[in-house]
């Protein structure tokens, strides 16, 4: 990132880390695989204020909220 880390969410299975930044990215890890980056996703047009890990039934998604009010 190249800004401040503000929010950081851990996926039980699949072993999953996601940080979100200032710097309106997400960047998924790959926890088994030495936190190797799996994705960046720049989908916000302001900082990312929140990341959160959702299992459902057809298997596990990630939402993300900015200071631009979208999710």
């Amino acid at each position: 990132h190249d800004a401040e880390v503000l929010c950081l969410e851990y996926a039980p299975s699949p072993r999953l880390l996601a940080s979100a930044s200032r710097d309106r990215l997400v960047h998924v890890f790959h926890v088994d695989r030495g936190y190797q980056i799996l994705q960046t996703l720049d989908e916000h047009s302001s900082s990312i204020t929140a990341v959160r890990f959702l299992s459902s039934g057809s298997g596990l998604q990630m939402v993300s909220c900015g200071a631009d009010k979208t999710i």
